[in-house]
């Protein structure tokens, strides 16, 4: 079932909205504390790093609060697991394990008998292994690799495991053993750790509503105590001084964000802060525990603009977690749309306000790239505009409800609501529900369909010449601006003056051309429309009185026309934008592509190399991955099959986007089937 908020009735409340979408989402799946509740939750797990395997059992106290005694229940597990036993108070329990070991979610269905009336308690434990992670030095067990979800359900009846509300969660006691020379590192409480003869082994409580990931590996420890608090890094063994100087500068700069959400959203439980060296790509932030690539300490002096950004992303979890259900698209999408937004302020506050309008401009540049018109409901991980939809898309959004409600009144909602949903993840229909409650005076319904069922912003332009009359001392400015996109959205406007100063006032975005009468001291000589230039723009109806369309916006112009496949009127739109911003890899990349489009394949080729010499040198790179696609096709076209196929192969072995693979592996496919005609036809 796919929700479309877009055909609704205008009128219709946001808790009608709310309520369509809960079904939308979790069609009759169980909503916490309303089918069962789970009141304990214990892991006991040993890590055989020679088998790649971690033995886990996990105990779960759950309560029965269905209208009808349960007779089938089903648990989940992530993770690839292996289900070795399970029984239900203590006796052993015929169960269906459905599902292969490769599959990614694995569901264990047992039938129980006698019935457990309503009310009543049950205990159930599975032995179970999954597969960790990484091997060798550090292995990350992610939310859900050891983890259990649990649904009741009436038979035949299969509440949907992607939903939000199946089940309900109870803080984790975890035991791990590992090896005699590994540390383990989880979000919460440390309650003991010892030697045995079996290995190390460590006791802990989760901080968490949901067992959260645990690391382990060979480390060696870096304390740093400031004014800010108390903060520790964890390094693999082999890791060298330069990065332990750089863990140290991170965990300066980690405590230094975490005091400034505390300001901002309220306090947490008292733990230190964790920064943990990890092998998996990216960054994964829990609440006061980040694990973040090792290649992250891979810098001398100064942390990086882009650096300190990601930074405070991760940090941002720690108020706004993604984890009820492993990283959901539902919670995520809030979630992750939340943490970007905070990253911007944090920016702005702690490295000052051009770092912070820098943090948006790259915002702005990779918004500037979604090339879909797929709603946000209707996007997967394997969407090619899953990450800017739900990143950048999303932080548009939070800066959107800024500016129509102000800063400081939706910093004290987020604030309240972190503070009442401390540690839980963020399912987007109820913080929508939630805010729609606290603002009765709003009306916020065009927000939310806006970020629920289209992928644009707003287009601004003024129409024909302002027309000004002297007025006493002063001036009156009349301007007719047409306006495209979701009403609401608030645009500032600088009239500026012919003294140098200025005048801001502001207008909401309607559907169509509204006409705007301003009073000013002095004739403006430059009216410029979104002064702090936070709103994409891509049309202007006269060039002398808006600003001009920055490198962005030719590019965004470059690229309807590339998707339309109208490639001519691509050219030079993406000739502007590389006049503006020549070593820009993004430019260059559409630039080769279009070329590609109207048949010259030597220019696109020369353009392509260029984009590939200035994009970072990263395996995550997405712009590096799409540029070597576009460059396999070139070489192709100019006859080098061999050059083709080893950028094609390159792509296949860069962690990037999926559809970037399926690209490059479709093309390479192609590729040896005209071999094997060729070779066939000889």
């Amino acid at each position: 079932m796919t929700c479309r908020p877009s055909t609704l009735d205008p009128r219709l409340s946001i808790s009608a909205l709310a309520l369509m979408l809960c079904l939308a989402l979790s069609a009759s799946a169980a909503v916490p504390g309303y089918f069962l509740e789970i009141e304990s939750y214990d892991i006991e797990a040993e890590l055989v790093p020679d088998e790649d395997l971690l033995n886990v059992t996990a105990t779960l106290e759950i309560v029965n609060h269905t209208f009808y005694p349960l007779e089938v229940m089903d648990l989940y597990f992530n993770g690839n697991a292996q289900i070795h036993s399970a029984t239900i108070n203590g006796g052993e329990t015929p169960f269906e394990n459905i599902g292969g070991r490769g599959d990614e979610i694995r569901r264990l269905v047992f039938s129980i008998e006698p019935p457990i009336p309503v009310g009543d308690t049950l205990t159930v434990r599975v032995d179970y292994s999954v597969a960790y992670f990484e091997r060798g030095l550090g292995v990350s067990i992610e939310p859900g690799a050891s983890h259990v979800l649990v649904e009741a359900r009436w038979t035949p009846f299969l509440h949907d495991f992607r939903s939000d509300y199946g089940a309900d969660y109870a803080p984790a006691h975890v035991v791990v053993t590992v090896p005699a020379d590994e540390t383990v590192v989880m979000p919460g409480n440390l309650l003991s750790q010892e030697l045995t003869p079996e290995g190390a082994r460590f006791e802990w409580e989760s901080a968490l509503t949901v067992l959260p990931t645990i690391v382990s590996g060979r480390y060696r420890t870096v304390e740093v105590d400031t004014d800010a608090g108390h903060a520790v890094g964890y390094l693999f063994e082999n890791m060298s001084g330069a990065e332990e100087t750089a863990m140290r500068a991170l965990l300066e700069r980690a405590l230094e964000i975490n005091a400034y959400y505390t300001e901002l959203f309220g306090p947490l439980p008292d733990l230190p802060m964790r920064i943990v060296a990890v092998e998996r790509r990216g960054g994964y932030g829990l609440p006061q525990c980040l694990l973040l690539h090792r290649g992250t300490f891979g810098f001398e002096g100064e942390i990086s603009e882009g650096t300190f950004n990601f930074l405070a992303h991760e940090i941002a979890h720690s108020w706004f977690p993604g984890l009820l259900r492993p990283r959901e698209r539902a919670t995520g999408m809030a979630t992750e749309a939340m943490a970007t937004h905070c990253a911007a302020l944090a920016t702005e506050h702690l490295l000052g306000p051009e770092a912070g309008r820098a943090a948006w401009a790259n915002c702005q540049q990779i918004y500037s790239r979604l090339e879909s018109d797929v709603p946000l409901l209707d996007q997967t991980f394997q969407s090619h505009t899953y990450s800017i939809s739900t990143y950048h898309k999303g932080a548009y959004w939070w800066r959107t409800l800024e500016r129509r409600l102000g800063r400081d009144r939706m910093i004290g909602l987020l604030r309240t609501y972190a503070q009442e949903h401390a540690l839980e993840s963020v399912p987007f229909v109820d913080l929508f529900t939630w805010i729609d409650e606290q603002t009765p005076d709003e009306d916020l319904r065009p927000l939310y369909r806006w970020y629920l069922d289209t992928t644009e912003l707003a287009n601004v332009g003024i129409v024909g010449e302002p027309r000004i009359r002297a007025r006493g001392d002063g001036a009156e400015v009349e301007v007719t601006i047409d306006t495209e996109g979701f009403e609401g959205l608030p645009v500032d406007v600088d009239l500026i003056l012919a003294d140098g100063s200025t005048v801001r006032e502001g207008l909401a975005i309607g559907d169509g051309e509204q006409t705007l009468t301003w009073q000013v001291p002095s004739p403006p000589r430059r009216i410029v429309l979104d002064p702090d230039r936070w709103l994409l723009q891509s049309r202007y109806r006269d060039d002398r009185w808006p600003r001009e369309l920055d490198g962005v916006g030719y590019l965004r112009v470059a690229s309807a026309a590339w998707r339309r496949g109208d490639f001519e009127a691509g050219l030079e739109p993406i000739a502007q934008a590389l006049a503006r911003q020549p070593e820009n890899p993004q430019f260059l990349l559409m630039a080769g592509q279009l070329l590609l489009g109207v048949g010259d394949a030597e220019g696109a080729a020369n353009h392509l190399a260029r984009a590939l010499d200035l994009c970072p040198d990263e395996e995550s790179s997405i712009t590096r991955a799409w540029t070597l696609v576009a460059l396999g096709r070139a070489e192709r076209a100019l006859g080098s099959r061999s050059d083709a196929r080893a950028h094609w192969f390159q792509v296949m072995n860069t962690p990037s986007t999926r559809l970037a693979h399926a690209e490059a592996r479709a093309l390479m496919r192609a590729l040896d089937e005209e071999s094997a005609a060729r070779a066939h036809s000889n």
